[in-house]
């Protein structure tokens, strides 16, 4: 990142939501520039850099920020709302950005924040379903009437199920399916070893009281929330209206079909909203901001 230059950092997370706790992390995100003689040189160049030994920081080039922010991916959309209480450095090229911030907003809001939103729910299901019913043990092959060691590769294993089945010795599409579910359940071992043995201590203590992942519910609550917003008004606002509640959440102040059926009606009205956002960014818009960036315009 050395020929870069840092042109807007914010506070980001909860200390940007406004749902900040005294155990909270401080979490920043940035965007940075080449300098103009740097554009060619193809070796200073990076896309996105993340630190985390001491504070998460995490910077994104400007041309993968104009990228995601096409996209209206959650994460890079909030940045451009940043203000005078979240965000911690700010250049000429900064204020640009956040002047022609409405300009990246479309109905692409619709898709990825929902998508973002339905991730959370199914984190809260995958965990709430590790809490109530944990594995028991790891795998065995024996357990599903497999041999030692594999007898195929997993491209053959899947050339086996997906043919058809008259060309195929039944005992190699039995061998084939046990495969896969022996391979599916040892990748679900897996996966609970991870979730079990990396968890935040006071985070596990709380799910394990209240049988489900407050954060992740209150992520699930503020994405909807803040999709809806964009759609409505094409813009947000920071802290965020709706942070008492999403405070609520991680309080444990809500029972677990209580967060499932708020999260299902607010999936329907963002689902549903009418709104007089284009349906994409408008690229040749975008351009001139890029171009301005750099003092220069779009011929």
């Amino acid at each position: 990142m050395n020929n870069y230059r840092i042109i807007l950092e914010t506070l980001a997370g909860s200390h940007m939501y406004g749902t900040s706790l005294p155990s909270s992390d401080i979490d920043y995100r940035g965007i940075a520039i080449q300098e103009i003689p740097e554009l060619i040189n193809p070796f200073h160049h990076f896309e996105q850099s993340v630190e985390t030994k001491e504070i998460d920081r995490t910077v994104w080039n400007v041309d993968k920020f104009f990228r995601l922010a096409y996209d209206n991916n959650p994460n890079i959309v909030e940045i451009l709302f940043a203000n005078d209480k979240t965000i911690t450095h700010i250049e000429d090229e900064g204020e640009i950005l956040l002047s022609n911030a409405t300009k990246f907003i479309s109905q692409e809001v619709r898709k990825t924040f929902m998508g973002y939103a339905i991730a959370q729910i199914k984190k809260i299901e995958t965990h709430r379903g590790y809490l109530l019913n944990p594995p028991k043990q790891k795998p065995a092959r024996k357990d599903f009437g497999l041999p030692e060691a594999p007898m195929f590769g997993l491209e053959k294993i899947n050339s086996i199920i997906f043919s058809p089945r008259e060309s195929i010795k039944e005992e190699w599409i039995e061998y084939a399916e046990n495969e896969k579910k022996y391979r599916s359940a040892s990748d679900q071992y897996k996966k609970y070893e991870e979730w079990k043995n990396n968890r935040n201590p006071k985070r596990a203590e709380t799910e394990s009281k209240y049988g489900y992942d407050l954060k992740h519910a209150s992520h699930l609550m503020r994405l909807l929330y803040e999709g809806q917003d964009l759609l409505q008004h094409g813009r947000l606002e920071f802290p965020l209206p709706y942070a008492d509640f999403l405070l609520e959440i991680r309080e444990g102040i809500y029972k677990y079909d209580e967060i499932l059926q708020m999260s299902n009606d607010e999936k329907e009205k963002l689902d549903s909203i009418e709104s007089t956002l284009p349906m994409k960014p408008d690229e040749d818009k975008l351009l001139e901001v890029y171009y301005s960036l750099y003092g220069m315009e779009l011929e």
